[in-house]
Parts: C-alpha cells; sequence; structure tokens
C-alpha cells in the first residue's frame, strides 16, 4: 500500500460514515432548534424557516468540513506496472537504445 495524492478526496469524505453521521446529527440539531418557530408560523413564514433551516444546516456542514483548496491524501493499492528491463544493454538479443529506460 502507498499513500498518494487522489483526485476524489472530497467524494471520498462526504460518502464516509463518520461525515453522514455527522451530518444526520447536524440535521436533528437543526431540526430541534427551529421546531417551536415551525409549530406556530403559516404557510409563507414556514417557507421563511425552512430556509433559514437550509442555510443553519449548511453553515454547520461547513464548519466540520475541509476547505476547498485541501490536498487529499490516501492509501491506495497500486501496483507498479512499469517494467524493468531484464537484459543489459548491448546484448544481441536485446533492442536497447541508448538512453532508454
Amino acid at each position: 500500500m502507498t499513500t498518494g495524492f487522489v483526485n476524489d478526496g472530497p467524494v471520498r469524505f462526504e460518502t464516509s460514515e463518520s461525515f453522514q453521521a455527522q451530518c444526520r446529527e447536524l440535521r436533528a440539531q437543526v431540526r430541534l432548534q427551529f421546531s417551536a418557530q415551525l409549530a406556530s408560523a403559516g404557510f409563507f413564514r414556514r417557507l421563511m424557516i425552512r430556509y433559514q433551516m437550509h442555510r443553519a444546516f449548511q453553515r454547520a456542514v461547513a464548519d466540520i468540513s475541509p476547505s476547498s483548496q485541501a490536498l487529499w491524501l490516501a492509501e491506495t493499492n497500486v501496483i507498479n506496472k512499469r517494467k524493468l528491463p531484464t537484459e543489459k544493454c548491448g546484448s544481441k538479443t536485446s533492442d536497447c537504445t541508448r538512453g532508454s529506460v
């Protein structure tokens, strides 16, 4: 296993079980925070409160998420596919050229 940079780091983070659990907990906290206001609100006020809930949730998720500029490392199971020469250059059966690997 080798460690290297990955392109899909944000996707891996957002689909991880720990992040999903934190999002569920945050969503429950936001619902609890706004539940009293929702219970007594009319239709248009309810729409405004739903938007406020959405924004509160998005801010909370942004607080626990890494920056968009973050570099992502992961352990990968990569096998080096580069073939090493088995014969020395200059042998009769070799097609090695000067400077090639």
